[in-house]
């Protein structure tokens, strides 16, 4: 993955997050599993079923 489409997901979830919205509901809205929005909120693990997910996400948003 590209460190591009890391930050571009990370900023997209701290303003998901400044809105107040919760985990669950990013990952509602990103197409993803709270777990592969954890992984992003804390930097942690990185599966490549969790990548892959990530880089779905990116495409659709």
């Amino acid at each position: 993955m590209e460190k591009q489409e890391i930050i571009k997901l990370r900023r997209l979830k701290g303003d998901l997050v400044a809105a107040g919205i919760k985990q669950a509901d990013i990952a509602k809205r990103l197409r993803v599993t709270a777990e592969c929005v954890s992984i992003i909120l804390n930097g942690k693990g990185k599966s490549k079923r969790v990548l892959d997910e990530v880089k779905r996400a990116l495409r659709e948003a």
